[in-house]
């Protein structure tokens, strides 16, 4: 999802929060795409997935009063739509549904294992929620060494070298290690 999209989705949700039930159709419109293809990754089965899809934006749009501005609305859509899928799974072990089967060692063919695509959707609503807390300066410093715009010079370096440093402080704690090699980010 490209910015604009995301500076839209935030946009709707806090219409949204506000009470405009206008909003409702392009927050939908915007995660059920993203949510649905987490939801396939980690069940493989497609009827499943909508039910777990529904299931995270119908609570989503519940919750969304309770929506944080200083939030990313992805990354709470996609870490409703793990719960869900946890839910999902753990009510099938407890109807036998998979007896012959544990259905924590299968995956989705086309991603591997589902406590590994799990792994990630968690992560990567992780980083997303630590990122929107960056300020103004470290979010456009980090997207533009995304981008690939970001200058080689020693300032630039150092500059990128402390977003990075604190977004690892905000997603694994102020004392997460340095990673070898990070000085040259």
């Amino acid at each position: 999802m490209d910015s604009a999209a995301r500076h839209h989705l935030h946009d709707a949700m806090l219409r949204l929060k506000d009470g405009d039930r206008d909003a409702a159709r392009p927050v939908f419109d915007i995660l059920w795409g993203p949510t649905l293809a987490l939801a396939r990754a980690s069940l493989g089965d497609d009827a499943d997935a909508h039910d777990a899809a529904q299931q995270a934006l119908m609570k989503l749009f519940a919750g969304a009063a309770s929506f944080d501005p200083r939030r990313s609305a992805l990354g709470w859509a996609l870490a409703l739509v793990t719960w869900e899928v946890r839910t999902l799974r753990t009510r099938r072990r407890r109807r036998r549904e998979d007896a012959a089967v544990d259905v924590d060692t299968v995956g989705h063919p086309a991603t591997g294992d589902v406590a590994t695509t799990l792994a990630r959707a968690e992560d990567v609503a992780r980083v997303a929620d630590a990122f929107v807390r960056l300020d103004a300066r470290d979010q456009e410093t980090l997207r533009a060494f995304l981008d690939g715009e970001a200058a080689g010079a020693p300032r630039e370096r150092k500059r990128r070298q402390r977003a990075i440093d604190r977004l690892r402080a905000l997603v694994l704690g102020p004392a997460a290690p340095s990673l070898p090699g990070d000085d040259n980010v």
